[in-house]
């Protein structure tokens, strides 16, 4: 019966084979007759059972009850090895056998999905916080803005200018490289070991936007004195060696005028639009007779000679701003090395020209933007950290050599006494200009000023480092300093510290110490309202001195806080 009752219910009992070694075992469970033929009884009982109500058939269940008995089992139903099984109805049709859904049920699931995704979305960005300070993290996300650009062949020089766009991009200065391999390239394009050029970089992934190459090396840019083509796009002024003076539009890096008067290599005195062309107009020195300099007026909206005025009795000159009396004040050294300070009118550099005009104009222009001539041949050694906080910083000695030395300090004014509260002082050391920081992060407010030292070894290295070439080869430790000032808090950061590789022949060094001194800069690039700190650095390899590599790296100045 049992047979004939599987055969209607579609499937038979697996066979099982017995050897020698299962009756030992069968046999060896079997010592213990009344137990054995008790759970036999029971078991047979619920056999006829289960089989009558056509419920369920383990798959690997025999009528051996020994069998039954060895495999851990003391009555038909779910294994103990979790071996699958089928479950059928009274009908015979499997249990387990999943069914499609139907039309409504297909319904409740999509929209129960849905709710949990909207549940999720009101939970995220709808429900107000308890906490305001957990809101505002979870809300404002923290910019991770930093990259590194690591550019070979070149040598990074001069000041950072940032082209203030949506993102900002970077301008940098360079030149050629001077030692070792001399046919240093950038993107593909030569450049000459005397030659250099002007290139842009995207301040937020340090991507190259266009470079410019020539031939005369640039040494100093100012991108916010003009607008030549009234867009509200200031364009940059780059001048450089042998008398270069360029005006270059600092978006697509396209070269807008190229001045024929040769001027010397500091940057013209930018003055208001003196020949009514709507461009402001630009002041500098004419240099190709040294014998006989003049102030030459430069018309900003197409690089041509407007005016010359003649300077007698100079060597050197030094240009200063407008002042209040629309007089450009400007230092003279002369060839016996006396130094006096003169100044000259517009009038006397516009006889011919309606200065009421211009001085109308003039008139309106804020007065920020004027002057004074009062510290005619003073360098700087002095700024404010905090209304209570000053930094005096004093460069001494020409570098590397003997005598060079710096000493750095910061005063504190209490109770109108100054206390000096840090100072450091180290011979062979020289230090660049100190960049301010005034960092406001939610309601903190974060004072100071980052500060890059140059340190040279020893000279008797420099000596034994003398070649048959007449290079010598120089390390410098450069490391960068940086002053927090957070009401009475202070404190003085090294920031890092790394290795520079320089080369000098008969003072022409590689990288320049003069041209790195304002490698620093801090500005909010993604406008997220954190600033960033920028910086390059130019360095020979330690381990292939044939190539000079430069290094422009950008990090969120909150991670350096």
């Amino acid at each position: 019966m049992a047979g004939e009752h599987l055969s209607t219910n579609g499937y038979t009992p697996l066979p099982q084979s017995i050897s020698s070694t299962d009756t030992e075992d069968d046999d060896e469970h079997l010592t213990l007759p009344n137990q054995t033929l008790q759970r036999e009884s029971e078991d047979t009982t619920m056999i006829g059972s289960l089989y009558n109500n056509s419920q369920f058939k383990p798959l690997d269940e025999t009528q051996n009850v020994s069998n039954r008995i060895r495999n851990g089992q003391t009555s038909f139903g779910y294994c103990s090895d979790n071996i699958p099984m089928m479950v059928l109805d009274a009908e015979g049709h499997d249990l387990w056998k999943p069914h499609d859904l139907s039309s409504l049920g297909r319904i409740f699931l999509v929209f129960s999905i849905l709710l949990c995704i909207l549940t999720t979305l009101i939970f995220l960005y709808v429900l107000p916080c308890d906490d305001s300070l957990v809101c505002a993290d979870a809300s404002t996300p923290k910019s991770s803005l930093s990259w590194e650009k690591i550019l070979e062949g070149v040598e990074l020089q001069g000041p950072i200018s940032i082209v203030s766009r949506n993102p900002s991009n970077l301008i940098f200065l360079f030149r050629g490289q001077r030692f070792g391999k001399t046919n240093s390239q950038l993107a593909g394009q030569q450049i000459l070991p005397d030659g250099g050029g002007v290139l842009s970089i995207q301040g937020t992934n340090g991507m190259l936007l266009w470079w410019i190459i020539r031939k005369r090396v640039p040494t100093d840019i100012n991108c916010h004195a003009l607008d030549i083509d009234g867009l509200e796009k200031p364009d940059c002024i780059v001048v450089g060696e042998q008398g270069l003076l360029d005006s270059i539009n600092s978006t697509t890096g396209v070269i807008q005028w190229r001045s024929t008067t040769r001027t010397y290599q500091k940057l013209p005195v930018v003055l208001p639009d003196v020949d009514l062309d709507g461009t402001n107009d630009l002041l500098s020195v004419d240099v190709s007779a040294e014998s006989n300099m003049k102030l030459v007026l430069i018309s900003g909206k197409d690089g041509s000679l407007l005016k010359t005025h003649p300077i007698s009795a100079c060597h050197d000159v030094q240009l200063y701003g407008l002042d209040s009396n629309f007089s450009v004040p400007y230092f003279c050294r002369s060839t016996t090395g006396k130094e006096t300070g003169q100044s000259v009118s517009l009038e006397e550099l516009l006889p011919n020209v309606k200065l009421s005009r211009v001085q109308k104009k003039l008139g309106l222009a804020s007065k920020s933007t004027f002057k004074n001539s009062v510290s005619l041949n003073k360098r700087k050694e002095a700024w404010d950290l905090s209304p209570n906080h000053r930094l005096h910083v004093k460069n001494q000695g020409v570098c590397p050599g003997e005598h060079c030395q710096v000493s750095v300090n910061v005063t504190v004014l209490k109770l109108n006494e100054t206390f000096v509260i840090w100072h450091y002082i180290r011979s062979g050391t020289f230090v660049s200009i100190p960049v301010i920081l005034s960092q406001t992060d939610e309601s903190v407010k974060t004072e100071g000023c980052i500060l890059k030292f140059w340190h040279w070894l020893a000279p008797d290295a420099e000596q034994h480092a003398l070649s048959e070439t007449g290079i010598v080869k120089r390390t410098v430790t450069e490391r960068v300093l940086m002053i927090f000032i957070n009401g009475s808090d202070f404190r003085a950061i090294n920031a890092s510290q790394s290795e520079v590789m320089q080369f000098c022949r008969k003072g022409d060094c590689q990288p320049n110490l003069e041209l790195q001194t304002r490698s620093i800069s801090i500005v909010d690039l993604d406008g997220d309202g954190s600033s960033e700190l920028i910086s390059y650095q130019s360095s020979y390899d330690s381990e292939n001195p044939e190539v000079l590599t430069s290094k422009v790296q950008v990090v969120k100045l909150n991670a350096a806080l």
